[in-house]
């Protein structure tokens, strides 16, 4: 608990300021070096250059609000009310200082909005809070065991910041982070484990064409989503070229014998025109094969396949491939990002020989954040997220530069923060000195 109030320490000094920057505007300018896109390890949305003129479907990084030398890109974010402002925020300050380090050496800044006054109960809606604003909610419900443990209630964020078409009104809240992942009654649902959750999710999210993403663990509840990210990084182990690095085993995922007996059926016929194209009926294996690995198969019969699946035009819907191509990723694999899951992540049978996913190189497992046995205390963003926010949030300091680079990660650094001096070293916390 110790620990815990350490982070929460540290991030109190996030959520309590307004924001403030010298009279210059500076428009969402953020880009790279040459080569360093290739020089690290990631997956995200790619950086909006000037003129600004985004591609459908218009994700991007948050806009900048101060420019160089006081670069800010903040993540704003208010909560919808009593209820989620009260459960929430301790477990989500937490969550956002899995991303302290990023935002040491970038212009990213994830902050209760302006608007709010420094007032959490300033919810979203109320005046001066602007309607671009992260709208945060907890879709949980008071004393209803029923809902709360069931497939509907879901952890789900919308992607990056959705920029607004020449001609358009840009639409009121249209950025949100639902979280059903603070349960206490149960036990995936603690607080250390909501954090890192949410701290995936800040780096991880859907988009509007999807149903939502549920990241409850070891439960027979159905979690599907189209995978993204608050701030704009998306899931390693969706990578097209993921494959080459990883091994989703699906016949080992929750819900695999529910789709094998639905695609068996076929009440949707999904696969009647596969066989009108050959001589041969498909075997119940290949219609496996295409329900674990191909969207359109899997929206139907194995709704848990999808976050699993790459991002490839021949397998992806046509709205997911619009968003896949707006992507950019490293040419090496990140086994350590905090944006990769777990490999026993909703997995069928808690069996080391039986992970959804596993390292082609050597066969071993991936955690999320590094964080073996999903332990909270473990998990941080690796070298590779930093690099990528470092990119996308770029602040034009020496440290931003060598951020990119992947230069001086691991070298300890000392914040002090209300009081408290808190050691941090590769993104997660180390102990406390009282000054």
């Amino acid at each position: 608990m110790e620990v815990l109030a350490i982070i929460l320490a540290l991030l109190g000094i996030l959520i309590a300021p307004v924001l403030s920057c010298p009279d210059q505007y500076s428009p969402n300018y953020t880009h790279t070096e040459p080569g360093h896109h290739l020089t690290r390890r990631w997956y995200g949305v790619k950086a909006l250059h000037p003129p600004m003129i985004a591609q459908k479907p218009y994700y991007y990084p948050w806009p900048a609000t101060c420019g160089y030398p006081n670069a800010l890109q903040p993540v704003r974010y208010c909560f919808l009310d009593k209820w989620s402002a009260d459960n929430l925020e301790d477990v989500l300050n937490v969550a956002i200082s899995y991303w302290g380090e990023a935002m040491r050496v970038s212009a990213l800044k994830i902050i209760l909005d302006p608007g709010a006054r420094g007032n959490k109960h300033n919810y979203c809606g109320t005046e001066g809070v602007a309607t671009d604003a992260l709208v945060i909610s907890d879709e949980t419900k008071p004393g209803d065991d029923e809902w709360n443990g069931g497939p509907n209630c879901v952890t789900a964020s919308t992607v990056g910041y959705k920029y607004t078409p020449r001609n358009q009104y840009p639409s009121p809240h249209r950025h949100y982070m639902k979280v059903c992942a603070y349960q206490p009654q149960y036990p995936y649902g603690t607080a250390e484990l909501a954090s890192r959750d949410i701290a995936h999710e800040l780096g991880t999210d859907t988009d509007e064409y999807s149903p939502p993403h549920n990241i409850k663990r070891f439960t027979n509840s159905t979690f599907h989503f189209y995978p993204g990210h608050v701030i704009g990084l998306q899931h390693e182990h969706q990578r097209p070229d993921r494959d080459l690095y990883i091994k989703f085993n699906c016949r080992y995922l929750q819900g695999y014998d529910e789709a094998k007996y639905a695609a068996d059926i076929d009440a949707e016929a999904l696969f009647e025109q596969d066989a009108d194209d050959s001589d041969d009926e498909l075997s119940l294996s290949q219609k496996m094969a295409l329900v674990c690995h191909d969207e359109y198969y899997a929206i139907s019969y194995f709704p848990n396949a999808r976050e699993y699946i790459s991002y490839n035009p021949s397998t992806s819907l046509k709205e997911s491939h619009q968003i896949a191509q707006n992507n950019q990723h490293s040419t090496s694999f990140d086994y350590s990002s905090i944006m990769i899951y777990d490999s026993d992540l909703c997995v069928k049978t808690r069996n080391a020989n039986k992970n959804v996913l596993v390292r082609r190189d050597n066969g071993g497992e991936v955690w999320m954040g590094g964080g073996v046995g999903a332990d909270p205390a473990k998990t941080k963003v690796s070298r590779g997220d930093v690099a990528r926010v470092a990119m996308l949030y770029e602040s034009g300091t020496e440290e931003n530069r060598e951020a990119q680079r992947g230069v001086g990660w691991g070298v300890a650094t000392r914040v002090k923060v209300r009081g408290v001096e808190v050691a941090v070293r590769e993104g997660s916390l180390r102990g406390r000195e009282e000054l």
